[in-house]
């Protein structure tokens, strides 16, 4: 967080929490049919201005800056208004976090693209186990024939040198 004219006293500070389990059912029925069909609310926070420990109100323009989670595409901000309703910010993207001015605080929230839904079908999927039960063994018989092979050969080996010492 910056602001225009400088740096804030150490007796002020920006608290940003993490409301997501909270407000995200909020947001998604506030947006309504704002929000597209492919996006959905990532990450809720609730971003306050406190002056020794007491919520205050900006006098000037903020610049805020929401870190952004790697993996998220086409990701907006969107901040609640006094009324209830939301609007989309215009928020850049810089180094790895959403950056915006204003001079209202409050909920914003983070939304983008839904993930694509991962299928299986058919055959062993070599990602993350996404909650379906993999059957059947996935290790290379290939290579066990060949250590059983090798084992064979060698304990024959073996027998064969001892029965040609004994004789």
């Amino acid at each position: 967080m910056e602001k225009d004219s400088g740096q804030f006293p150490h007796n002020i500070v920006l608290k940003v929490t993490d409301v997501t389990v909270d407000k995200k059912a909020d947001v998604m029925n506030a947006m309504g049919e704002q929000l597209a069909k492919e996006q959905e609310v990532k990450i809720v926070y609730d971003v306050k201005l406190l002056e020794n420990g007491e919520e205050i109100q900006s006098d000037g323009i903020l610049r805020i800056k929401i870190p952004l989670p790697d993996g998220m595409i086409n990701a907006k901000l969107i901040k609640q208004n006094a009324d209830g309703s939301y609007e989309k910010l215009n928020a850049s993207i810089e180094n790895g976090y959403l950056v915006y001015e204003s001079d209202e605080l409050g909920i914003v929230a983070i939304i983008a693209d839904k993930e694509p839904e991962k299928e299986v079908a058919g055959e062993y999927y070599p990602g993350a186990n996404t909650g379906g039960a993999l059957t059947g063994d996935t290790s290379n018989s290939l290579l066990y024939m060949g250590i059983g092979f090798s084992s064979l050969s060698v304990l024959f080996f073996l027998i064969y040198k001892h029965k040609e010492e004994n004789n």
